[in-house]
C-alpha cells in the first residue's frame, strides 16, 4: 500500500513539475506573448542570413515609420510582392523614399546582386522599385544572427511538446494503476 501511495505521489509530482514548467515557458515566450507570425522562406534569396527552409517569426505589429532603413544594418520585411500581392517575400530594407506623404522602401535580398554587405547600387534594388507601406505584412525578428533564431524556436516547441508528453504519461500511468487496483 505504501509503494503505491509513493508512486502515485511522485507521479503526481511529475505532472505538477511538467504544468509549472509548460506555464514558464508560455509566459517567458515573446513568440507566444506578441502574437508573431511563423513563415518558411521558400528560397535562398537571403542567404546567408536566413536559410532556404527555415522558419522566420514576423512581428506584425510594427509600424512601418519605426522600420530601420539605415543599411547595412536595416530591418528584413515580409511583405506583399507590388507586382503579384498574392506572393509573400522577404527582403532587406535598403533605402527608403518619401512618396506622397507616405514612407516607401527599396528593397534588395542579400544573395542576389551585390552580395550583402555590400553597399547596392539603385540598379541592385528589387525590380518592383518602393514598397508601400500598405504592402508590409511585418518586420523579421531577428534575434543577433538570423541562424539563431531558428534553433531558439525549435527548442521552444521541443521543450512544450517534452513538457506536454511528460505530462500526459504521467497521467496515463496514473489512471492505469487506478484501473489496474479494481
Amino acid at each position: 500500500m505504501v509503494k503505491k501511495k509513493t508512486e502515485m505521489s511522485i507521479l503526481l509530482l511529475i505532472c505538477a513539475v511538467s504544468a509549472v514548467i509548460s506555464v514558464i515557458i508560455f509566459f517567458q515566450t515573446p513568440t507566444l506573448q506578441k502574437n508573431y507570425q511563423m513563415v518558411t522562406m521558400s528560397s535562398a534569396s537571403m542567404e546567408p542570413a536566413i536559410m532556404q527552409g527555415s522558419f522566420v517569426l514576423v512581428d506584425p505589429n510594427v509600424n512601418p515609420a519605426d522600420l530601420n532603413a539605415n543599411y547595412p544594418d536595416s530591418d528584413i520585411i515580409l511583405f506583399h510582392n507590388p507586382d503579384d500581392p498574392s506572393q509573400l517575400i522577404v527582403h532587406r530594407i535598403v533605402a527608403e523614399v518619401e512618396i506622397n506623404g507616405a514612407t516607401c522602401f527599396y528593397t534588395k535580398a542579400d544573395a542576389n546582386g551585390v552580395k550583402y554587405p555590400a553597399v547596392p547600387n539603385s540598379s541592385d534594388y528589387d525590380r518592383w522599385g518602393a514598397v508601400s507601406p500598405d504592402f508590409v505584412v511585418g518586420k523579421v525578428v531577428v534575434d543577433g544572427a538570423s541562424s539563431q533564431m531558428v534553433p531558439l524556436t525549435l527548442s521552444f516547441w521541443a521543450l512544450v511538446f517534452i513538457s506536454v508528453a511528460t505530462g500526459l504519461s504521467s497521467l496515463g500511468l496514473y489512471i492505469l494503476t487506478k484501473v489496474r487496483k479494481k
